[in-house]
């Protein structure tokens, strides 16, 4: 093809799966003189996006709209289609879909794009949107990964899945942190000093909650470590000095902020750590001896679980927010 007076030229590659560079010389076809340079040309292959993850079910009771969700890694996006390939469009750059008013559960489908290329994922997510017409069955029994609730470990707690349903966890508000999981049949739960009390899972669709919740008993039975008490005494050798910690929360009930006190002649940085009623850590700081904490303003109205750790100290406080 002839452009002014050079002469475009095309070369196809075979089927590359990475990028690669090839170089073009030119050369006068009466003279078979060829140029001294040679012009670096790169075809760049790019990576297809993984497919989208499915996000917590999403449900309607006998009939309604609901939006489903997707999540897919930095720097792509989501568009949802109403077949597993071909299909209609139905939305795009979006992370969720709201369907129209359905009375049976509909399956869609999330496909990722990266923003920059273009380039699709090679599957499609199916992701559903539930129709129920009643609260769901009380869970199935907890199976857990141990027995024991022991100092530093992780444990996870699981009941069989049933489609389209979500599942509300409550764990022990003292020496207990759900990590990860909440919303699935599956959490997992770090221990602290202390931990002990039940476990328990509802489950939950659109239609309600189930009117019973599967539990187990935490115990710390067969741990290794032996209980750290709230006030420990401990006689050294320089002078017999007496080496002790206490704690003290004021006001309590309050309207606004907390403050938090340790006194003693500990000389080690305390751990602060408080949690609401279902174990949910929300704060962690630290102070010194005879340093005042204030915590405690954007939560809301409800009781609270402090734990104080110094040393080889445990201190555990409630306060109240009215």
């Amino acid at each position: 093809m002839q452009k002014g007076s050079s002469t475009l030229l095309t070369y196809k590659t075979p089927r590359l799966t990475a990028t690669t560079t090839y170089y073009a010389q030119a050369r006068n076809p009466t003279t078979g003189c060829v140029s001294s340079t040679l012009l670096p040309v790169t075809v760049t292959v790019n990576t297809l996006p993984a497919a989208p993850t499915a996000g917590l079910p999403a449900s309607v009771c006998n009939s309604g709209m609901a939006t489903i969700s997707a999540s897919t890694a930095a720097g792509t996006t989501v568009n949802w289609y109403s077949a597993s390939s071909g299909g209609t469009l139905l939305a795009s750059n979006s992370l969720t879909y709201t369907t129209p008013t359905i009375t049976a559960t509909t399956r869609y489908y999330a496909v990722a794009m990266n923003s920059t290329t273009g380039c699709t994922s090679s599957s499609r997510t199916a992701i559903s949107a539930y129709v129920f017409t009643a609260v769901p069955a009380t869970p199935g029994v907890i199976t857990a990964s141990s027995s024991t609730a022991c100092l530093g470990t992780t444990a996870t707690y699981s009941v069989p899945a049933v489609a389209g349903v979500d599942y509300n966890w409550t764990v022990p508000a003292i020496g207990a942190t759900l990590e990860s999981g909440q919303g699935t049949n599956t959490i997992s739960v770090l221990y602290g000093a202390g931990a002990a009390g039940t476990l328990s899972v509802n489950a939950t669709n659109a239609c309600g909650i189930s009117t019973a919740a599967s539990s187990l008993v935490i115990s710390t039975s067969g741990c290794a470590f032996a209980p750290v008490a709230a006030s420990v005494f401990k006689i050294v050798p320089e002078g017999d000095a007496v080496i002790s910690m206490d704690a003290k929360a004021w006001p309590s009930p309050t309207e606004n902020i907390f403050n938090l006190v340790i006194t003693g002649n500990r000389k080690e940085v305390a751990e602060i750590m408080v949690y609401d009623m279902l174990g949910r850590k929300l704060d962690h700081k630290r102070a010194t001896t005879g340093e005042v904490v204030q915590f405690g303003a954007p939560y809301k109205n409800g009781m609270y679980i402090i734990e104080v750790l110094q040393g080889t100290e445990r201190k555990i406080l409630k306060v109240i927010k009215k």
